[in-house]
């Protein structure tokens, strides 16, 4: 029963190492991961700027494209179109502020993320600083269990290797108890089966030896009673014999 319940606390310690080692794993895995979500949103953020941008490019170059438009207007239109130029150079100035404001607006959302992105890049930079610092702590961490592990496991092994030695000499020794046991038993039962049979060659003789004596008994009895009768008869002989000589 003790080599049963070491055996079993045993398995109990290896199932807990296993499961320590499992629940490290499953950490580096979730460090992996957020690594990787990190440097996607950061890639992320590189594609939203280069679009910004780009269409930065494109509002500059339909204006510079609208200025030409309107140098050549001027170019071409005569003196009797001078209203007619001034009010569509009206609308046109109407149309480069807007777009120019447009363009401000454009450009503060442009400073609004880069800032942004600075301070995206810098948190990025702090997280993969702390995430490698981490890293390399959970990495020692496990190269520490491991060997930890390894020498448990070890220890567990020689202490297992004890026990199947001890169960191993314990069953032989059981096996010789059950041997001698066995070897009690048949001489046990050889014994009894002596003693029965002396018993039974006993209770013969006690029979026999009452037979003959009750055999002597019947026929002392039997000489007595004939010795008897003898005596009987001389007395009786010597009687008549003394009867005789008087009367003679």
């Amino acid at each position: 029963m003790s080599t049963r319940g070491s055996c079993e606390a045993l398995a109990h310690q290896i199932k807990s190492i296993k499961g320590t080692e499992f629940s490290f794993r499953n950490g580096i895995q979730r460090q992996h991961e957020m690594t990787d979500s990190v440097k996607q949103y950061g890639v992320d953020l590189q594609a939203e700027s280069n679009e910004h941008k780009r269409l930065a490019m494109d509002r500059k170059h339909s204006i510079s494209s609208m200025r030409q438009h309107l140098q050549s207007l001027k170019h071409n239109t005569s003196q009797d179109t001078r209203c007619l130029s001034r009010h569509s150079a009206a609308r046109v100035g109407a149309l480069v502020r807007v777009h120019r404001q447009h363009e401000n607006v454009l450009l503060k959302n442009l400073s609004v993320l880069s800032n942004s992105k600075r301070v995206e890049e810098m948190v990025h930079t702090a997280t993969l600083t702390y995430l490698r610092k981490k890293h390399r702590s959970l990495a020692e961490d496990v190269v520490m269990l491991r060997s930890h592990r390894e020498v448990a496991l070890h220890s567990l092994e020689m202490q297992l290797c004890a026990v199947d030695q001890e169960r191993t000499s314990t069953l032989s020794d059981l096996t010789v108890l059950r041997q001698r046991r066995a070897a009690d038993e048949v001489k046990e039962r050889q014994l009894e089966e002596a003693n029965a049979q002396e018993c039974k060659r006993s209770q013969c003789r006690v029979a026999e030896f009452h037979k003959r004596n009750s055999a002597a008994l019947e026929i002392q009895s039997l000489v007595r009673i004939f010795l008897q009768q003898k005596a009987h008869a001389r007395a009786v002989a010597v009687d008549r014999k003394g009867r005789s000589k008087r009367m003679k």
